[in-house]
């Protein structure tokens, strides 16, 4: 509010700013007053807007110092890689050591991959010399009980794998093996050739 002493032609100057948009003139005896209602409502405005920009400021940086502590206190864990398979060991040691009496495999196939990485996945602890020598042991598996005998794909499948380290393909010991069987056979052949020479020359 601007406010002004009477003087001459005051009047008639405060009649024309009374016709200016947005000021109000009131006369009380010889001092008028101007009021100018949209200064002050920018003023108000101004106010208000300074003061919501204030208020939120302080939580925003708040929740970045929030935020920034949080980031400090995450522990990040440190993934260890793993060496890649070696599918030509288990390839050539399988040859080497059954190849003669099962069948050689000529190729690491997709399929064998799989049985492989899902075996090491199930028994991170697998020894492949172990488990050679545990099937090279079995009559069972190496087809010497009877003309069926087992192959890569069969051993190293996760349900037969299980089949074999639990023993469930060990030899009988209060039976002979078919080899044992098949010698004790022909030792009997041969006995009855010699009984019937015997006979016939008394």
């Amino acid at each position: 509010m601007l406010r002004l002493r009477s003087w001459t032609g005051l009047g008639t100057f405060m009649d024309r700013i009374g016709t200016v948009r947005g000021l109000v003139v009131n006369q009380e005896e010889n001092v008028y007053h101007i009021e100018a209602p949209i200064l002050l409502e920018l003023k108000s405005k101004d106010f208000k807007r300074a003061l919501s920009g204030s208020v939120s400021e302080a939580p925003k940086k708040e929740s970045k110092n929030k935020s920034k502590k949080e980031k400090k206190e995450i522990d990040i864990p440190v993934l260890e890689a793993k060496p890649p398979i070696d599918y030509k060991f288990f390839m050539d040691h399988w040859n080497n050591l059954l190849g003669e009496s099962l069948s050689p495999i000529k190729k690491m196939t997709n399929k064998r991959k799989l049985l492989i990485r899902t075996l090491l996945k199930n028994y991170p602890d697998f020894n492949l010399l172990d488990y050679l020598k545990e099937i090279e042991s079995s009559d069972f598996l190496m087809g010497a009980s009877s003309k069926w005998s087992a192959d890569f794909d069969f051993c190293f499948k996760h349900s037969n794998y299980l089949k074999v380290i639990e023993g469930n393909y060990k030899n009988n010991t209060n039976q002979k093996t078919n080899a044992e069987a098949k010698q004790d056979k022909m030792l009997n052949i041969l006995k009855g050739f010699e009984n019937a020479d015997r006979a016939n020359n008394n």
